[in-house]
């Protein structure tokens, strides 16, 4: 397969950041799948993704695109109504006409509030999606990426079926929107925004390939009984979980169910709150079994997860140092066990 070609915006005077993007395992080749770059700065922001081109996914790209900024949301109202446009087809799609390459490209573009609008650009091979707030579309022109696009797994980095529960040393810090640090010898490098009740993580995690979005239900509008999603690519192996977390009349959790797959792995978990502070977690992660309990602290300011997973014993702390969060201790699992749990306490945090 062609590599994607990746995007950024002419004239861009902020930080631009390549996004690692999606892939798959094609006859054990690494193939992308998308690759994205983002582009910042005080008070406006863009995300340029190259989709390779599926002629079923558009309406896929169509709910996915604005379900990422329900974080966003100006108020809580403003966050219904995205949902529900995005879960029903209800929003708007304007034609509109941006710059590619020096030359004028039909796009798709739904605005939603706020100075927030998404546009898809299908094509051929690619299909082009972008995600803006603070910017109009007439000021965003696409040139190509102006570094060389890095290889999207080494061969090392797709998790084998039977992954070993090894202890690793944990040592991260997460601050302005990005995890940074080392999980044993495996660098992180992690773009994502925590506590936000829709996102996505994009980056690399103990060596391997991350690009995932999440999506939880407001609890003002489905309280007690709280919906989530997570689905993506980690480690080459595609990942799709949901649960349901039931709140108790203190909007604390009460009880929660996880299921989905991991690969070729089935994942099932149950979650039971003893207090407002404290959670206990058990179940399976394909082959793994895992029981664990997470505490935080009644400030907010750090936690803690205490447990075994796969046999081996599992020890993170986490807290908060100025406008840090410092994650350190031994994780155990499959990576995408050990994200996940490392995702889940800093969002807590």
């Amino acid at each position: 397969m062609s590599q994607l070609a990746a995007f950024e915006v002419e004239g861009w005077t902020g930080p631009v950041t390549f996004i690692a993007g999606k892939g798959t395992i094609d006859d054990g080749r690494p193939v992308r799948l998308s690759v994205g770059v983002r582009h910042w700065s005080a008070d406006a922001w863009v995300v340029v993704t190259s989709h390779r081109h599926d002629p079923d996914g558009l309406d896929r790209l169509r709910r996915w695109l604005p379900a990422r900024l329900l974080g966003e949301a100006t108020t809580a109202e403003h966050g219904a109504r995205l949902m529900e446009a995005a879960t029903s087809d209800r929003l708007v799609w304007e034609d509109t006409t941006i710059s590619v390459l020096g030359a004028p490209v039909r796009f798709k573009r739904a605005d939603l509030g706020g100075g927030r609008w998404v546009a898809i650009g299908p094509g051929e091979e690619t299909d082009v999606t972008i995600e803006a707030a603070g910017v109009g579309h007439d000021d965003v022109r696409l040139i190509p990426y102006h570094e060389a696009i890095p290889p999207l797994l080494p061969a090392h980095a797709v998790a084998p079926a039977d992954a070993p529960a090894r202890p690793v040393r944990v040592d991260l810090t997460y601050r302005d929107a990005r995890l940074v640090g080392m999980i044993g010898s495996q660098s992180v490098e992690l773009d994502l925004e925590v506590p936000r009740s829709s996102g996505d993580a994009r980056g690399r995690f103990a060596g391997a390939g991350l690009d995932v979005m999440w999506q939880l239900g407001d609890n003002y509008f489905t309280h007690p009984d709280i919906p989530g999603s997570l689905a993506g690519i980690c480690a080459g192996q595609p990942v799709a979980l949901n649960g349901i977390f039931v709140l108790d009349s203190d909007w604390s959790i009460d009880r929660a169910t996880i299921t989905g797959r991991y690969g070729d792995w089935t994942v099932d978990a149950r979650l039971d709150g003893f207090s407002s502070q404290d959670v206990g977690i058990t179940g399976s992660f394909g082959p793994t079994l895992f029981s664990v309990a997470a505490t935080i602290a009644g400030d907010g300011r750090s936690g803690q997860v205490r447990g075994r997973v796969g046999g081996q014993a599992i020890r993170l702390d986490a807290g908060r140092r100025g406008q840090a969060i410092r994650v350190t201790g031994v994780g155990a699992g499959p990576p995408a066990f050990l994200a996940a749990t490392i995702g889940a306490l800093l969002y807590f945090i």
